[in-house]
């Protein structure tokens, strides 16, 4: 088993997303948060205390445990964007339906890029 896990892009949100798969675009992600953590020299206490300075990373620790999740459940995790575009749907599930998810660190009723696929 690698010490990864990889997310490939797909062109479209759109069943099955096997189909729509871009294997020369993708993101790594690690096989855990403790392992995001010591590689970045982040301390527990950071994360924990809510430091100022780890607003700054938040994103990425955030997405590491949706995807940690996805991959808990043994489903592939995709995401989708387009060039010159800011769109970007951080996960992409695919079931019985396909389930689009936006990650974010904070609160944040918006979600722009999904507003504007469920617009498509």
């Amino acid at each position: 088993m690698p010490d990864w896990h990889k997310a490939l892009r797909v062109a479209k949100v759109e069943k099955p997303l096997k189909f729509y798969e871009k294997p020369e675009a993708f993101k790594l992600f690690l096989l855990d948060l403790g392992l995001l953590g010591a590689l970045s020299d982040t301390a527990a206490g950071d994360v924990l205390a809510n430091n100022k300075a780890f607003k700054e990373y938040k994103g990425a620790f955030t997405e590491q445990y949706v995807l940690q999740e996805l991959a808990s459940l043994e489903k592939r995790g995709y995401y989708h964007s387009r060039e010159r575009s800011a769109l970007e749907i951080d996960f992409i599930m695919q079931k019985q339906q396909v389930y689009p998810m936006e990650v974010k660190a904070e609160e944040n009723l918006k979600a722009k890029s999904l507003s504007r696929l469920q617009q498509q």
